[in-house]
């Protein structure tokens, strides 16, 4: 899968292990709002303490997605691959 963070040039990863209860998304949009503009470019304060000292806890921007369920775990039952989706990440 591709990944684009803040910090860097866009990356290869992995495909993520999908747990039981779980499920992974081909994601076709995700949108950058003000939290995650505040976030990349606000006070040192607000930066270190959403993203970490050194190193962010989680670099990936944009919280708002749509896309395809790729895969579901054993234990889903409410979608299925192949169902367009749109929501928020954590």
């Amino acid at each position: 899968m591709r990944a684009r963070f803040p910090q860097g040039p866009q990356d290869r990863l992995p495909r993520p292990v999908v747990g039981d209860d779980r499920v992974l998304l081909r994601v076709h949009a995700s949108a950058v709002n003000p939290a995650d503009w505040y976030r990349a470019t606000g006070p040192y304060f607000m930066r270190v303490m959403t993203g970490g000292l050194r190193t962010p806890k989680n670099a990936a921007v944009g919280s708002d997605v749509a896309g395809r369920v790729d895969a579901v775990g054993k234990d889903v039952t409410d979608f299925q691959p192949g169902d367009e989706v749109f929501g928020t990440a954590p």
